[in-house]
């Protein structure tokens, strides 16, 4: 059975654009809110994570996950200063697991549309 393919006119016309997904973190016992991020955001991240023109990416991991974290903010002067992190990027890496960051990283990243492949576009 074929399956019937959405107008892309209409599809875009009433698409929400505030993509939130929960991710439980099984040592906290906790879901996270993260938003899809959007092009300005994704880039900012990008330049805040370069420096001499070689981007880190585990920094750039965590200012990902600074700005789509919705619940909990990592921006919360409360948290930061808990952790003595100098800013919400470096609270992500002081206050979560390093696989709790791949996992974050990975589902911002399926959110905000890198979940497609050109093999799936396709079908």
């Amino acid at each position: 059975m074929a399956t019937q393919k959405t107008n892309p006119l209409e599809a875009l016309l009433s698409a929400n654009p505030d993509v939130r997904e929960n991710v439980f973190i099984k040592r906290l016992s906790a879901d996270f809110i993260i938003k899809a991020l959007d092009q300005d955001e994704l880039t900012a991240a990008q330049e805040e994570a370069s420096y001499g023109g070689e981007m880190k990416e585990n920094e750039l991991n965590n200012i990902i996950i600074a700005k789509s974290c919705v619940e909990p903010d990592f921006s919360n002067s409360d948290l930061i200063q808990h952790y003595g992190a100098l800013d919400a990027g470096d609270c992500v890496k002081k206050a979560l697991k390093v696989g709790e960051i791949a996992v974050l990283s990975q589902k911002i990243l399926e959110v905000s549309g890198f979940d497609t492949t050109l093999d799936t576009a396709k079908n």
